[in-house]
């Protein structure tokens, strides 16, 4: 009798679950965020208010501008698939892709660097918005969101590197969009564009621990 118990409560719980679809690789899934973050922030953004007038122009003429921008969305990129195998045991993580990472990384802060020097644009208020900072974080919390609804149903184990990549992407991918359209001023752009979306890392981290729960 115990054993037809044992029996009809393996069957009944077999049969309460649903069969899930297999989880999409890291890169796609790292792929499918950064495409929704850029389009989803890019398009806010030009809602509120247009781009600057001539930041295209800046990028073809400095290439330090163009190597800041790039290497941070490129950096967001690689971050976010980081980010997503990192949460699940077992995934493997390419050696080619952690090294671009922290390549990008530095061609980031070198491009940004540049910025205080001769290399970049001129300094203007052309362009210059409202709450360029509260924009950052409001669509970088976007990007939360998107990044939370995709690494859910892989999400297996917490880890402070995770959680620190999580919030840190989300708010780079508007913070190097806003560079393009706000006024262009490094020291401006330290405080009000970056500053916010480091601002996001203790966000990611609670988030993280909430979807944990």
């Amino acid at each position: 009798m115990a054993m037809q118990d044992k029996q009809a409560f393996i069957e009944d719980l077999a049969g309460s679950h649903r069969r899930r679809r297999p989880l999409l690789p890291a890169p796609l899934r790292a792929l499918l965020w950064f495409v929704l973050a850029f389009a989803v922030s890019a398009g806010l953004m030009h809602h509120v208010q247009v781009f600057r007038p001539g930041f295209a122009g800046q990028l073809v003429h400095h290439p330090f501008f163009l190597l800041e921008v790039l290497g941070a969305l490129l950096l967001a990129a690689a971050g976010a698939y980081l980010a997503m195998a990192r949460a699940v045991p077992g995934e493997p993580i390419s050696g080619k892709i952690l090294a671009a990472f922290w390549l990008l990384a530095a061609v980031f802060l070198l491009g940004f660097g540049a910025g205080f020097t001769h290399f970049a644009p001129e300094t203007s208020p052309v362009g210059a918005r409202h709450a360029c900072w509260l924009e950052v974080l409001v669509y970088g919390g976007v990007c939360l969101l998107a990044f939370t609804i995709l690494i859910r149903r892989g999400f297996v184990r917490f880890s402070w590197k995770t959680g620190m990549l999580y919030g840190l992407m989300a708010g780079l991918v508007p913070a190097a969009l806003m560079q393009l359209a706000c006024m262009y001023d490094p020291m401006h752009a330290l405080i009000f564009h970056y500053l916010p979306a480091v601002i996001l890392i203790p966000v990611g981290l609670a988030v993280m621990r909430l979807i944990q729960k």
